[in-house]
């Protein structure tokens, strides 16, 4: 499991916290990834926790496909840490 955390938004959107980032978040263990990147197939990095944000963007079918996501993190047995439920 990679020591980080992965703050995951809207592709078209993930200025925002890349902008922090840059300017006040050089130091944190922080990675912004896109919904786009998470849904991909084939293996993926683990990180220590995954923060889902930018849900109100996201269409019905999209927030029930990150809850199935969501569980099938919660349901590994190292499970990361899981904040901001998409249901």
């Amino acid at each position: 499991m990679t020591a980080q955390i992965a703050y995951v938004t809207t592709a078209a959107h993930g200025y925002t916290m890349a902008w922090h980032l840059e300017d006040w978040g050089k130091n944190l263990p922080v990675v912004q990834r896109s919904y786009t990147q998470l849904l991909q197939p084939g293996p993926q990095p683990l990180f220590e926790a995954y923060i889902f944000a930018d849900l109100e963007r996201l269409s019905a079918a999209q927030l029930e496909t990150l809850g199935r996501v969501w569980q099938q993190l919660a349901q590994l047995p190292e499970s990361p840490r899981l904040l901001n439920h998409p249901g």
